[in-house]
């Protein structure tokens, strides 16, 4: 009994250097591959502020907000004040689940109207053409930025 208890454990300990030992192997495999690799600049970061400052998304918001305080625009911000009052997030019973439903039904075709007014589709529109151009001109400048490091390295002109 304690022979076969003996012979298990050198098995499992010269198992154990056997498996160091081609982990061991690996990573340096590994980092002699790595070595190979030619290092690259870091890219770009295109983030979303850069997008929203590039497209004025900032711009649009701060216009809906100022045609939402105007006096003829009263009923559309009480219609939101009593959706985020009579919400489905707070509804815990199914009478609470339909007043909610109610208070929707009975806001939408006075938000739709100012969702959908001619001033607000042009300003969607508007921003739509604008985050689209600026999502290509920051491709475009990643592109460029790629292909003039990509071809100085190539050419061994690269940083030291």
């Amino acid at each position: 009994m304690f022979s076969s208890f003996l012979f298990l454990f050198f098995y499992l300990r010269n198992l154990c250097i056997c498996i160091r030992f081609i982990i061991r192997q690996s990573q340096e495999e590994h980092d002699s591959l790595l070595a190979e690799v030619p290092k690259t600049r870091k890219t770009h970061r295109i983030t979303a502020p850069v997008i929203n400052d590039i497209s004025y998304t900032r711009r649009s918001l701060k216009r809906r907000e100022r045609r939402l305080k105007l006096p003829e625009n009263k009923p559309v911000r009480d219609g939101h004040e009593s959706l985020s009052k009579a919400g489905l997030g707070a509804a815990d019973t199914l009478d609470a689940v339909d007043k909610a439903g109610t208070v929707q039904r009975g806001m939408r075709e006075t938000l739709q109207a100012f969702e959908r007014s001619r001033a607000r589709i042009k300003d969607q529109r508007t921003q739509r053409i604008r985050s689209k151009r600026a999502w290509a001109i920051k491709a475009a400048e990643e592109r460029r930025f790629l292909r003039d490091h990509s071809g100085r390295e190539m050419r061994g002109e690269g940083k030291k």
